[in-house]
């Protein structure tokens, strides 16, 4: 467990944090979309009322600036800035993520789970934002190649503007089953049947970043009020304001 209190540190050469030698949580073979990852080896817990900035690059094998080697949780009610000259926040199995606010800006994916077929990214509270600017000329938002399961908490994703990546990447389907998602880029990847109501947009031509973006009701009443960081022109966009019709 590892206890972010006001950290700052920078790391050019390589991930800035990595859980090197740390122990997985269960079932490395057939794990499901729902799986738990209380008992997992890594831990970062943001200190309450903590500001904490992470500056990290990569290697041939370590592609983040935080990374774990196994299934890795992120809580507490501190704040966190991940800077990455590639990927983000990256786990070689399972992510999940319970509290705290997470801000990643990175050359290519802002997070990246890489078990093909068995990584699972969960959100179950929070607040986390993935602005992708894409130097590496490439980035998704959210990338698992496994499943993505949203329970709760808000997730804004920016994918890359210029490449056909997703707000959202899934090799086996994307869950929203609560919270506020508002993701954008120019892929659509599968969204499975959650918990909760979701619109995608998918529009004739590129839409600007930077340029303000709202959704109304019939009555004229707002349920979105935000302004994408990137290029886009796939929006998707689930919350506890849409109902069904």
């Amino acid at each position: 467990t590892l206890i972010l209190d006001g950290l700052d540190i920078t790391c050019r050469v390589a991930p800035a944090i990595i859980f090197y030698n740390v122990y997985e949580c269960g079932d490395t073979e057939n794990p499901t979309a729902d799986v738990d990852t209380s008992d997992a080896g890594a831990n970062v817990i943001l200190a309450p009322g903590s500001t904490n900035r992470v500056v990290g690059s990569h290697t041939e094998e370590y592609d983040g600036a935080l990374y774990s080697r196994m299934s890795m949780n992120i809580g507490g009610e501190g704040l966190l800035r991940i800077e990455a000259d590639n990927e983000g926040l990256c786990s070689e199995m399972h992510l999940t993520i319970d509290g705290g606010e997470i801000y990643i800006e990175s050359g290519n994916d802002g997070i990246n789970t890489n078990a093909d077929g068995l990584s699972v990214t969960t959100v179950n509270g929070g607040r986390l934002r993935i602005d992708v600017a894409g130097t590496t000329g490439e980035g998704d938002g959210i990338d698992s190649n496994g499943s993505v399961v949203i329970n709760g908490g808000w997730v804004e994703a920016y994918a890359c503007g210029s490449s056909m990546d997703s707000g959202i990447d899934s090799d086996l389907g994307i869950q929203i089953n609560g919270g506020t998602v508002i993701a954008t880029g120019n892929m659509l990847d599968r969204i499975e049947d959650g918990g909760q109501t979701y619109a995608v947009f998918t529009f004739a031509q590129t839409q600007t970043a930077s340029d303000p973006l709202y959704l109304q009701t019939e009555a004229g009443e707002r349920v979105l009020d935000t302004t994408p960081q990137n290029d886009f022109s796939v929006l998707i966009y689930s919350s506890p304001a849409l109902t069904p019709g």
